[in-house]
């Protein structure tokens, strides 16, 4: 259904989080784009819950209390994704009316470099 040759890789972030004090996170994550029209089949042990929304219905959730998401996901909204996500709409295909964030996202981002988010 996707690709690989069709995602944009962005860049990495190093991303360390404690816990409860015996588990944490520390790891290097990679960043990719790709639209597609795809069958979602999450990994249930991976996410609790997925859904597709626009950007201003992610930046309200962000905002309701009563949602929850794992603090890398909210770093990298907050610094990278909503500038990213503007990126790719601006860039809308005139021929097609699609996006294409294997070409609008190219060069946006100095891939070679692992951002710090610890």
């Amino acid at each position: 259904q996707a690709p690989p040759d069709n995602f944009q890789y962005l860049t990495r972030i190093h991303y360390l989080a404690p816990s409860d004090g015996v588990w944490g996170e520390h790891e290097v994550d990679y960043i990719l784009f790709i639209t597609s029209d795809v069958t979602v089949t999450p990994n249930l042990n991976e996410i609790r819950d997925h859904k597709w929304v626009s950007k201003e219905e992610l930046q309200g959730m962000f905002a309701d209390q009563g949602n929850s998401f794992t603090p890398w996901f909210k770093l990298i909204a907050r610094d990278y994704l909503f500038e990213w996500w503007d990126v790719l709409l601006s860039k809308k295909n005139a021929e097609t009316g699609l996006y294409d964030a294997k070409h609008a996202l190219n060069g946006v981002v100095d891939g070679s470099k692992v951002v710090k988010m610890v």
